[in-house]
């Protein structure tokens, strides 16, 4: 049992010990009083203030899966904690909060989920047209045009390259055929000369 100050209960010792002492040393003195008592082990307290033990037999048996309600009765204002005691099976236990928070009390939507909305189905713009379909427009009238230039070419290219291949073939035909060539200017050559006779018989 803690040792109590005797200058806190006997004034005159107190008086004896400030003639004696600063108040460094009596503050000192006290702390080191304070210091001893707290090293000092406690006493055992009295047996008559301890609380009475709890009786096992006072305690009521832990709930079980007979002792929980229907699973379907339960609504947004049952009292869930029963099937939390130890004695009800995890499965019963599932059972009910599953059933509890597929209420529509706990299934609000706030409206703040990406999904929420169709996004498949778009209403109508009718004659609006927003900068981005103006844009896609433009590409496409320009993709047009394009196409349409490069048509153009290809087909002025082919009518060229036809064009030199004509020139080239009868040039061809007199390299191969030198003897044909010679031939075909005299009959050339004779039918302007006979040409010429006729068209001078009939003048004179």
């Amino acid at each position: 049992m803690k040792q109590k100050d005797p200058e806190r209960n006997d004034p005159s010792a107190e008086t004896e010990q400030r003639a004696g002492e600063d108040f460094l040393q009596r503050w000192s003195r006290r702390k080191a009083h304070a210091r001893e008592d707290a090293l000092q082990p406690a006493t055992a307290t009295d047996p008559a203030e301890q609380p009475p033990a709890p009786d096992p037999q006072s305690e009521a048996p832990p709930l079980t899966d007979a002792d929980m309600p229907p699973v379907d009765s339960l609504t947004e204002n049952s009292d869930v904690s029963g099937f939390f005691s130890p004695g009800v099976s995890d499965k019963l236990r599932r059972i009910a909060l599953r059933k509890v928070f597929s209420l529509a009390i706990y299934n609000v939507r706030d409206g703040l989920d990406d999904y929420d909305e169709d996004f498949t189905v778009f209403e109508p713009l009718g004659d609006t047209i927003t900068a981005d379909m103006r844009h896609r427009q433009e590409r496409e009238a320009q993709k047009q045009r394009e196409r349409a230039a490069l048509d153009q070419q290809q087909a002025e290219s082919e009518i060229e390259e036809t064009i030199d291949d004509e020139a080239e073939q009868p040039a061809d035909r007199d390299a191969q055929n030198p003897g044909e060539a010679q031939e075909a200017a005299q009959h050339q050559s004779d039918e302007d000369l006979a040409a010429d006779e006729d068209a001078k018989r009939h003048d004179a």
